[in-house]
Order: C-alpha cells, then sequence, then structure tokens
C-alpha cells in the first residue's frame, strides 16, 4: 500500500485503484498505520514542492498570470490584495487589486 500511495502522489482513491480496492480499504488502512499517514504527508509536500517550483520559473520568465497569482498569495503585505464584495453596491462580485503590474492594455 505504502508504494501504490506514492506512485499516486499520495491520493488514496488512486491508490485503491491501483491495488484494485474500494477508497474505504485504503483509508481505514492508513487511519491505522503512521507510515502511511507519513508517506500521503510526503507525497503531499513533495509535489506541493514541484508546484512552486513551476510557479518560480514562470515568474522569472515574467508570466504575468503567475506574477498575479504569486502577489495576491505572498504579495499581501505590501498591499496586493484581494477583495471580496457582498451586498448590490457593485456589480463585480470579486474585484482584484494587484496595482498596476498586474493590469494588461493587450
Amino acid at each position: 500500500m505504502d508504494e501504490a500511495l506514492k506512485a499516486s502522489g499520495g491520493w488514496m482513491s488512486q491508490a485503491a485503484k491501483m491495488l484494485g480496492v474500494n477508497t474505504s480499504t485504503v483509508s481505514r488502512r492508513v487511519a491505522k498505520s503512521q507510515r502511511l499517514q507519513q508517506t500521503i504527508t510526503d507525497m503531499k509536500a513533495l509535489y506541493l514542492d514541484i508546484a512552486e517550483s513551476e510557479l518560480l520559473k514562470k515568474l522569472k520568465n515574467g508570466d504575468l498570470g503567475a506574477i498575479c497569482f504569486y502577489l495576491k498569495c505572498q504579495g499581501k503585505e505590501r498591499g496586493y490584495i484581494e477583495k471580496v464584495y457582498h451586498g448590490t453596491e457593485s456589480n463585480k462580485a470579486i474585484e482584484i487589486i494587484v496595482k498596476d503590474a498586474c493590469k494588461s492594455d493587450t
């Protein structure tokens, strides 16, 4: 089961498919095993590291979407915020304020 969890990136449903069992079977086994729980934690951390690495590559290449995403998530202390409006005062449900860096005239 450990190998199936590693091969599936820590996703129990995919591990269950690989093993030919129900997801609930994998879930019950994981709940009883510290080692399997650690495998899932480790795999999710690995894929998060990969995603962050890919995001940084996009940032370094000037990808506007990646820049805006990064600023919204990491630039809050510098004033890059996402505002959510409730009620009828605005036609927009969400307004993103990320200074001029993410405005595109094209």
